[in-house]
C-alpha cells in the first residue's frame, strides 16, 4: 500500500467553463506527508464522452522529482490541456497520480472518494464545455 505520501491541498484551473479549441490551464498544490523514494508522475484529463486531452509528467515541470520531497514540502504544479474543437458538452476533469516506472496508481485516501468510486482517480470538476467563441 502506498496511500498517504501526498496530499493536493488546492486545486484550480481557468478559464471557466472550458472552452472547445482552447487550452484550460491548471494550478495544482501538493503537500508531501511524508518523504517520498519513489518516482510519481501527475496526469491530469478533461474528457467527454467522445473526446479526451491529457496532460502526464513529473510535477513542477520535472524541477523537483517527487523520489526527493521531504515531508512537509508543497510543490506547485502547473499544467496545460489543449481542448479540441469536438469537446462540447458534458465532461470531468480528472487528476491522478502513478508510479513513474511499474504505472501502479497511487490510491486516493479520501474515504468519500473511495466510496464514491474513484479509488484511483479523483474527479475534481463536471460540467459543460461550451463551443468556441
Amino acid at each position: 500500500d502506498r496511500g498517504g505520501e501526498m496530499a493536493l491541498v488546492r486545486a484550480k484551473w481557468g478559464p471557466q467553463p472550458p472552452e472547445a479549441g482552447a487550452s484550460l490551464r491548471a494550478e495544482l498544490l501538493f503537500v508531501a506527508a511524508r518523504p517520498l523514494v519513489r518516482d510519481y508522475s501527475i496526469s491530469l484529463d478533461l474528457s467527454g464522452e467522445t473526446w479526451r486531452t491529457q496532460n502526464d509528467g513529473t510535477p513542477a515541470l520535472g524541477a523537483i522529482p517527487t523520489l526527493k520531497w521531504l515531508a512537509g514540502w508543497r510543490i506547485r504544479d502547473v499544467r496545460r490541456l489543449a481542448l479540441p474543437m469536438e469537446a462540447q458538452g458534458k465532461a470531468w476533469l480528472g487528476l491522478s497520480v502513478y508510479d513513474a516506472f511499474t504505472l501502479a496508481h497511487l490510491p486516493i485516501g479520501d474515504d468519500r472518494l473511495m466510496r464514491a468510486g474513484e479509488g484511483l482517480r479523483a474527479i475534481l470538476w463536471r460540467g459543460e464545455v461550451v463551443p468556441a467563441r
